[in-house]
């Protein structure tokens, strides 16, 4: 996914963390730990990115670009490293 300057985020599997990085450089500028909540049981969840989009792309699928919180699964994530 990219960013409003052009750089592009990155969720790193089983790392917990994403990465923002500089498409031009390779340069990673920042890191962001995901903990998924006190617990570890809350899970984030986005909808395609809406970028782009026309009018009718956004009436079929309107939480386009949406970030959900899901409680309530019955699990843990692991520990980030």
């Amino acid at each position: 996914m990219y960013g409003p300057i052009g750089c592009q985020w990155v969720a790193c599997y089983h790392g917990g963390r994403d990465l923002r990085i500089d498409p031009q450089t390779g340069t990673r500028l920042q890191t962001v730990k995901v903990a998924g909540g006190k617990d570890r049981a809350d899970l984030y969840v986005t909808i395609t990115p809406f970028k782009d989009m026309d009018g009718d792309s956004l009436a079929i699928q309107p939480s386009a670009g949406c970030l959900f919180k899901v409680t309530g699964v019955g699990v843990t994530a692991i520990p980030s490293f």
